[in-house]
């Protein structure tokens, strides 16, 4: 028995999104059967998360087990750019309330947004379970080839829009191999990273319609340093109106279709002279994660506008002379 658990990236946290969908997958003697898909409860939603996966699921584990879901064996997280990539695979989906269906072109956009374009959270929440269901009873019952299943999960296991997590087991080694684990694989000898998560403030969906970029910039100095900027952008193209789900309400002077989020960027733990800021001034925290060091600030971007966080550091002693030659 496998918890199924589909994310709401419109609503980001560290590692994906916050869970909007859930159920539970059951494999019995070579046969895969899915029990009905329901919004998340509320035990799902505040489960702590990580840009480790691995660590994520298995406080959906705990979260599940507490909402009575329970006797699962793992868990999969699989979010709408990968049931996209799976509607690929299958063919279009039939589903209430999407005329055409859902299509290797609109099924993320069906899920992210539309769903979620109506004022009463409990029915936009039950339309976007009702659609998740639809594409993966429609996965079950048309069994597509293995290439082509191979094929159209590929690049979403790669950049983490699908993770399988085992609590033990040969399996488990099997699906870390498949590099489906979603571990985080940020620090090292000789790694820069270049990441950072969001978690978003409040319910509204509105960060399915925020562009993020991150960019990093490495300048050699003289004496082998190496001075760092790296910048988290994010431009929100979100509307002002009218109130809804997606957009969420205005509430405290702040408009309709605002992204407010954490934002957290990983730097080396060996960095020095570490200094941010964000556009909007906000406090700036600098803890340890995942072996690194995490720098957090807060952003609140209004629809049309953008706002960024900056961080600069020195990593030392990154190019060193070797047998009179130079090493990075």
């Amino acid at each position: 028995r496998y918890l199924v658990c589909v994310p709401a990236l419109g609503v980001p946290r560290s590692g994906g999104g916050t869970p909007a969908s859930a159920g539970v997958l059951v494999a019995h003697d070579g046969a895969l059967e899915l029990e009905s898909i329901d919004p998340a409860p509320a035990q799902l939603i505040r489960a702590e998360a990580s840009i480790d996966r691995r660590k994520t699921a298995r406080s959906l584990l705990e979260a599940a087990q507490a909402s009575g879901i329970t006797d699962l064996d793992g868990v999969i997280v699989i979010d709408a750019v990968a049931l996209e990539d799976l509607v690929w695979a299958i063919g279009d989906v039939e589903s209430a309330g999407v005329p055409f269906g859902l299509s290797d072109r609109t099924t993320t956009d069906a899920l992210e947004i539309d769903a979620f374009l109506g004022n009463a959270p409990p029915r936009a929440a039950q339309r976007h379970a009702d659609r998740v269901a639809a594409i993966l009873e429609a996965f079950l019952e048309r069994r597509p080839g293995l290439e082509s299943f191979a094929l159209a999960m590929a690049a979403s296991v790669r950049d983490g829009h699908m993770t399988i997590y085992l609590p033990e087991g040969a399996q488990r080694r099997l699906i870390r191999s498949l590099g489906l684990d979603g571990r985080a694989r940020l620090a090292g000898d000789g790694i820069l990273p270049v990441a950072a998560t969001w978690n978003a403030v409040g319910n509204a969906h509105v960060g399915a319609l925020v562009q993020t970029t991150v960019r990093q910039s490495i300048r050699i100095r003289d004496d082998g340093s190496a001075a760092v900027e790296a910048e988290v952008l994010f431009d929100n193209q979100a509307g002002t109106d009218p109130p809804s789900v997606l957009l969420g309400r205005p509430a405290g002077g702040i408009p309709v279709g605002t992204f407010a989020a954490d934002v957290t960027l990983f730097v080396p733990a060996t960095a020095d002279d570490i200094s941010a800021e964000t556009s909007r001034p906000s406090p700036i925290e600098v803890t340890r994660a995942e072996g690194l060091t995490a720098v957090t600030g807060s952003i609140l971007v209004r629809g049309g506008d953008s706002e960024t966080l900056t961080v600069t550091y020195v990593v030392p002693a990154l190019v060193q002379t070797v047998e009179d030659g130079k090493q990075v």
